[in-house]
């Protein structure tokens, strides 16, 4: 007879533990924690940058440049709080672009100062690119200073008036302040003015023991500081001998390092287009952002000059367009215009035209298009899928070969 099965009564599962995931202060053993309380009061005592980080991104604490292509070059327009160096070899626009920042600046409700040791400085021009410079705009001050220690002293002075009063970047929503330096290589210090002594590297060491206050305000304001400056060419050098007066403090002091100048094979050339029935004098400038600390740096970009207007702001969002690939130029004979395929003649300069006539009829609606991409960020996320296609296609091209 077959023996009955033995019954199997399974057992009730174990409940799991539910334990509390440890925080980081569950593992700090008593004597630590005193030390960490310790030190949270001298923090008090230091603004952490853990503070300026909470404020927002890159594009949010930034103002417009006065071009959208540098505001893609800069990560969203002039940072707040930062330091931009202009420089570059003459008739390049660096005090066009300067001008036109804090322009831009100035309709957003910023007290502009412009320390002009050159003496150049053009108030019809500047009333062109929108900074009333003669007097009746109280906020859009013009100062010619004597000496290198004035033009600090002076910024100093009005930076801490602005944080006395509570007037920073948190408080407003814009930079308080924009201050134009133009140029540090004309700003003589006071030792070679009042004495009249001429001492090797007494330049250098204006800007080695003045800037490291600035930075510092500059911080603590979000005032936007933009120094334009100039070239020379060291003798006898292997490389670039290309380089810029004043010492290393400017490009180490710098948050943005931008060089400008004229398309190589039109320095001297310009230009002559007709436009509405009326002649302008064209100029193409390179832009190359040689040091970035909030975007990445060596980008690339085009801007166009019309010489005794400013920036060209057609061909600027022309080229805004195209970098985030709404206009897509194509050969042979045809381009792409927001998703819509437009046939077109061969040569470049024809399709160009008609893409410039098209934006030119309806400049406000684009521009407003590239203020809202860059507002949004969608520009910066455009330029990373196109770039990730290229690489993508690049990738399966060396595959197959």
């Amino acid at each position: 007879m077959a023996a009955a099965p033995k019954k199997t009564t399974r057992r009730p599962a174990k409940k799991k533990a539910t334990t509390k995931r440890a925080t980081t202060t569950d593992n700090v053993s008593d004597e630590l924690r005193k030390v960490l309380k310790d030190l949270d009061g001298i923090d008090k005592d230091m603004s952490l940058y853990n503070a300026d980080i909470k404020r927002g991104s890159v594009a949010e604490m930034s103002v417009h440049s006065g071009s959208y292509t540098l505001d893609l070059l800069f990560g969203g327009g002039n940072p707040a709080g930062r330091m931009i160096m202009l420089y570059g070899p003459e008739g390049g626009g660096k005090s066009t672009v300067a001008l036109a920042g804090a322009a831009a600046g100035r309709r957003k409700g910023a007290t502009v100062y412009i320390y002009d040791a050159e003496g150049g400085t053009d108030a019809l021009y500047a009333g062109k690119l929108g900074l009333d410079v003669s007097g009746a705009d109280p906020l859009v001050r013009l100062k010619l200073p004597d000496t290198g220690e004035e033009v600090f002293e002076h910024m100093v002075r009005v930076m801490d008036t602005l944080e006395q009063h509570n007037i920073t970047y948190e408080t407003m929503g814009h930079p308080p302040a924009i201050f134009i330096i133009d140029s540090l290589a004309a700003m003589a210090p006071s030792e070679q003015v009042v004495d009249g002594q001429k001492r090797l590297g007494t330049h250098a060491r204006l800007f080695s023991s003045e800037m490291r206050a600035i930075k510092t305000i500059l911080r603590r304001t979000g005032c936007v500081l933009i120094a334009v400056n100039q070239v020379r060419f060291k003798i006898g050098s292997y490389g670039n001998p290309e380089d810029t007066p004043g010492g290393w403090a400017p490009k180490f002091y710098s948050d943005l390092t931008v060089r400008l100048g004229a398309v190589k094979g039109k320095t001297a050339a310009v230009d002559e287009v007709v436009v509405d029935g009326q002649m302008q004098y064209h100029r193409y400038i390179n832009v190359v952002t040689r040091k970035n600390k909030v975007h990445r740096p060596f980008q690339k970009g085009s801007l166009r000059l019309i010489l005794g207007e400013g920036l060209d702001k057609v061909y600027d969002a022309v080229c805004f367009l195209q970098a985030v690939g709404v206009i897509f130029i194509a050969s042979p004979g045809y381009y792409h215009f927001n998703g819509v395929v437009k046939a077109d003649g061969e040569l470049k300069k024809l399709r160009m035209s008609e893409v410039e006539a098209e934006v030119r009829a309806n400049l406000r609606v684009y521009r407003r298009q590239c203020r809202r991409m860059i507002r949004t960020g969608d520009a910066f996320k455009r330029i990373v899928s196109i770039e990730a296609e290229a690489t993508d296609g690049d990738d399966e091209d060396s595959v197959e070969a």
